[in-house]
């Protein structure tokens, strides 16, 4: 976790944003997936696996790509 610095905390939120978009996860998954975020922003990681499969499950129900919009973080 030492690299979860500011520009971290904004990849995970700009990946939190982006998973809303398109074919959703079910709001179950992503009420889910706001607490992981919240958790992984405080440098706890038990549940990045969780998150890691939620991605791909959004994936599996967008399997266009979507533009990904200018993002504010420098990773």
């Amino acid at each position: 976790g030492g690299n979860w610095d500011l520009e971290y905390k904004k990849m995970v939120d700009t990946y939190f944003k982006f998973v809303q978009q398109g074919n959703k996860l079910s709001q179950e998954e992503v009420s889910k997936l706001a607490m992981i975020v919240e958790e992984v922003k405080k440098g706890k990681s038990s549940n990045i696996y969780v998150m890691s499969e939620l991605a791909v499950e959004w994936v599996l129900r967008n399997p266009t790509p979507i533009s990904l919009p200018e993002v504010d973080y420098s990773r």
